[in-house]
């Protein structure tokens, strides 16, 4: 959608009506991610609330006049920085743990954009193949050392655990009392299904 943007309707108009056009997509989007993330939906559309809170910061992103040079990029180290504090201080279901893919999206975006294909958003910028082809890898080798560490590592409050804080349903934490009744008499149920 920002690629859509920029493609079509930026060079249609001027700088006034763009940030106008932008701040309004900015703000519908902002609606919807507000919307679903409070929402009663299954998980399986709640989840889409993440896309739309990081359309709604990466619409403004892509309008603001170019060259940037400088704070791009050290404005994504700062938020990965933040982000690795956040996660690891933070219980799973904080904000920055729930919200992982958004802040995710706006530490690539100005990384992606500003630093390693400037020619996207700045057609006269000059970009090296070799270093897109190495942020390429990037994209694609993190993703999967993320899911080899599995579940537990990317869980959020690596260092509650370490002080013995415990989590909501683990072993000492807070559990639902009727949530193993429900278990057993689910398994029951199957047991009796399966036999006639």
């Amino acid at each position: 959608m920002a690629w859509r943007t920029r493609e079509f309707v930026r060079p249609k108009l001027t700088r006034a009506t763009r940030w106008q056009v932008t701040l309004v997509a900015a703000a519908a989007c902002l609606a919807l991610a507000l919307a679903l993330y409070t929402s009663a939906l299954p998980s399986q559309f709640k989840t889409l609330n993440e896309t739309f809170f990081a359309l709604s910061l990466i619409l403004p992103y892509v309008t603001l006049p170019r060259p940037l040079r400088r704070w791009p990029p050290m404005a994504s180290v700062g938020l990965l920085v933040a982000v690795l504090v956040g996660v690891a201080s933070s219980p799973a279901q904080s904000p920055v743990v729930l919200l992982a893919e958004t802040v995710a999206a706006l530490i690539l975006v100005p990384l992606a954009f500003d630093v390693v294909d400037r020619g996207i958003l700045e057609p006269t910028a000059r970009t090296v193949s070799g270093l897109r082809y190495c942020w390429y890898a990037v994209l694609v080798v993190v993703p999967l050392l993320v899911v080899l560490l599995g579940t537990e590592a990317r869980s959020g409050g690596w260092l509650c655990r370490r002080a013995g804080v415990p989590r909501a349903g683990a072993r000492g934490g807070h559990r639902d009392p009727a949530r193993p009744a429900v278990l057993r008499r689910r398994a029951g149920a199957n047991r009796r299904a399966a036999a006639g």
